[in-house]
């Protein structure tokens, strides 16, 4: 008994180191300015649809018109999660139909933003997906890419409305690949934070239609094993709020692993951690065909009056109890951060992105530089008449962090007008990834002020050859709790002592 009890431990360990290790992606030298990933074109093709009725072939025949690059069977494995798809359902009924103009919105990190294609705009996958809907809707159809690169869903949560229109009918959600992965199946931390940016788009006036979109994440010369990805807990939160999702690693991992095959391997279709042309091209290709099957599916089985009734009932309570979104908080970035400043010494307002891809923020590069933000700290409630008083702000402090060898830290200290512990905050880390990080700054009133000052200074001290830190936004987050973005905890309302 104990030998097999031994030999089954033993077996365990082995699978666990197994799941663990990265695979190797092999990647040629390729010519100066060329493109990592071009399109195999002469793999394009068309759905052929038979049996349907002449009234049904107009009603969809313009939507059949897209060209796929995915084989067929991978395009059905890559449609991960469907559901009833009821509100995905009534975008497409009003699509085909032309019966009002429609907004179609896209949130997530730097892939959907469009990094990795050879020409943003035009080779990403969410402009190929909107050129092909927009040229097969009868009636108007607008895109919004929202993205921001480098953030995860937590900021996007915090700043939804910066990137999402209010009135959106159709909202693909693309965050998986930067969320991280948290080995738990029960009470995981990431599915948490998932959970309130749905909630919150699902709530949006326009009730949208929302679609999870999953990527892998590849590093440019190794991919994971197929279970280490987050995509698996979160399709928790597909089945329990009835939401279709796309899976781009269920399309292609048995192209790389199982059969290798020709144009679709990894190598073929990431540029590195970012899908190239032809890894956007399949993107744009599950999200068509969930549109094409939908519309199908319409012909065969209408909307029913009860379907039609359910389409506008509430939300179910959060998966995880008590596990709601916030509030809207005030998110400042842009020109709302920069109004922010009091005073800055050694510290430059800068874009280092591009006028396309902007990436404003405060930055500095040498120690004893001093930044002094200024918040506004009043409580909305009593602006608007009421009589609550609040003693506690807490403040998010967006900053940059990355593994590159020039960043360092910043100590900060909270004065005029609030007190809070002094943080030291390190921009370096050593995970390959450069994104958005956030820092719970808890603030206290003094005297009942309406404004708290933030002193940020570089630090002598750093783990790199650099002392650069970055400052991208601030949120302020009057009246509740903000503790649910730093640890994914619940989303609190204190209570008045």
């Amino acid at each position: 008994m104990y030998v097999q009890f031994c030999w089954i431990q033993a077996a365990l360990l082995l699978l666990q180191s197994f799941l663990v290790q990265s695979l190797p992606i092999t990647r040629p030298e390729l010519p100066t300015g060329q493109h990592c990933c071009p399109i195999a074109r002469n793999l394009l093709w068309s759905k052929t649809i038979r049996g349907l009725d002449s009234s049904a072939s107009r009603l969809i025949a313009r939507l059949l018109r897209y060209r796929f690059l995915l084989p067929e069977l991978q395009l059905r494995d890559g449609l991960e999660h469907l559901g009833t798809g009821i509100r995905v359902r009534s975008f497409v009924s009003d699509l085909v139909k032309g019966s009002r103009p429609l907004k179609v919105g896209v949130v997530g990190g730097s892939i959907s933003w469009g990094e990795g294609a050879g020409t943003h705009g035009k080779t990403d996958w969410f402009s190929v997906f909107m050129n092909w809907l927009a040229s097969a809707a009868p009636g108007e159809v607008s895109g919004r890419n929202g993205c921001v690169p480098g953030t995860t869903s937590n900021y996007m949560l915090l700043c939804l409305d910066h990137s999402v229109d209010p009135d959106v009918d159709l909202v693909f959600v693309e965050c998986s690949s930067r969320d991280g992965f948290v080995d738990k199946l029960i009470l995981n931390s990431i599915v948490g934070g998932h959970e309130q940016l749905i909630r919150r788009l699902l709530a949006l006036p326009g009730r949208p239609a929302v679609v999870l979109v999953h990527v892998p994440y590849l590093r440019p010369t190794s991919f994971s094993p197929f279970p280490v990805t987050s995509e698996d807990v979160q399709g928790a939160l597909a089945s329990y709020y009835d939401l279709p999702a796309v899976s781009l690693r269920n399309a292609l991992y048995p192209l790389n692993v199982h059969d290798p095959t020709r144009y679709f391997l990894w190598n073929q279709t990431f540029a590195d951690t970012h899908p190239g042309d032809a890894g956007h091209k399949t993107l744009a290709d599950l999200a068509a065909h969930l549109i094409q099957e939908t519309a199908l599916g319409l012909v065969h089985y209408p909307a029913s009056e009860g379907e039609v009734l359910q389409h506008d009932e509430p939300l179910p309570p959060p998966m995880y109890e008590g596990n709601f979104p916030p509030p809207t908080p005030s998110c400042l970035t842009g020109p709302n951060l920069h109004d922010l400043m009091v005073s800055a010494e050694g510290w430059t307002w800068a874009n280092e992105g591009s006028k396309m891809r902007p990436r404003w923020g405060f930055v500095a590069t040498n120690p004893g530089s001093n930044l002094l933000l200024r918040l506004d700290t009043r409580d909305p409630q009593a602006a608007e008449g009421g009589s609550r008083a609040v003693s506690t702000v807490p403040v998010l402090l967006q900053y940059f962090k990355s593994y590159k060898t020039v960043m360092g830290s910043i100590l900060l200290r909270c004065e005029g007008g609030c007190l809070c512990p002094e943080h030291t905050l390190d921009s370096w880390h050593e995970e390959r990834v450069s994104q958005t990080s956030m820092a719970l700054i808890r603030t206290a009133r003094v005297d009942n002020a309406t404004t708290c000052d933030l002193s940020l200074t570089v630090l002598q001290e750093t783990r790199t050859a650099g002392h650069k830190f970055k400052i991208s936004g601030v949120v302020v987050g009057v009246g509740y709790e903000l503790s649910g973005t730093y640890d994914h905890k619940y989303w609190r309302i204190p209570e008045d002592t």
